[in-house]
């Protein structure tokens, strides 16, 4: 029958490490596809124009040619932009809520461990202590670090601004061609001044939305200078 005690303890802290791993990725799945979940859930919700109605017949009305193609395709950018900012806003929330479930959890657990260290010192506590403290350290900082430097918050909130206003302005299209106004020379009403005003809107909203921040890299030269430890030979 297997023995638990006859492996070495080199070998068991190994195991420990191992779980603690192990345990990290499936807390990364799952809170990844949570937030996946949860951010495709709100997007659709938050979304005015149906997607079941087709804007086909609404095209169709009198007009100018070249200008019922216009519209037409300034709805299909409008859509595009929209599933662009969809797609980047649930894969920076996801990866956002990860990190948020990481973070305290592991700061939770490291924390636990250095109050067992504090009491006995390090080389008083069990190897199991050392390697949980210093895998859940280990962990937490890469969690904090990974937020900043992807800034998952920030992209996340400014293609969910954008989503919103690629919605509103595909509704405002939708509207316009359901009521097909009559053209009104020398007013805004006019076919003309509509398109231009669209047009004026999709640039003014025309962003990648993707930022990152390389200061928020860790500096691990100072932080082993400022624990007196050796940085690295020159």
């Amino acid at each position: 029958m297997f023995n638990l005690s006859s492996i070495r303890t080199p070998a068991r802290v190994a195991c420990v490490v191992g779980l603690l791993l192990g345990i990290t990725v499936g807390t990364l799945l799952v809170s990844n596809a949570l937030g996946e979940r949860w951010a495709r859930t709100w997007l659709a919700i938050r979304s005015q124009a149906a997607s079941t109605v087709d804007p086909a017949p609404a095209l169709t009305v009198q007009g100018p040619p070249r200008e019922t193609a216009r519209l037409r395709q300034q709805l299909d950018i409008s859509r595009a932009r929209k599933a662009y900012h969809a797609a980047l806003t649930i894969f920076f929330f996801s990866r956002y809520n990860t990190t948020l479930t990481l973070i305290p959890a592991a700061s939770i657990l490291a924390a636990a461990m250095l109050l067992f260290i504090t009491k006995d010192g390090w080389g008083g506590v069990s190897r199991y202590v050392r390697a949980t403290f210093a895998v859940s350290t280990a962990i937490a900082a890469f969690a904090g670090a990974f937020t900043k430097i992807f800034n998952q918050e920030a992209n996340a909130a400014k293609n969910a601004s954008l989503y919103i206003s690629y919605d509103n302005l595909e509704n405002r299209i939708l509207s316009y061609l359901a009521s097909d106004p009559p053209r009104r020379k020398g007013t805004a009403s006019t076919r003309t001044a509509f398109i231009a005003s669209i047009d004026s809107s999709l640039a003014s909203l025309n962003d990648l939305a993707i930022g990152f921040d390389q200061n928020a890299i860790p500096d691990f030269q100072a932080a082993f200078q400022n624990a007196g430890l050796p940085a690295g030979t020159k």
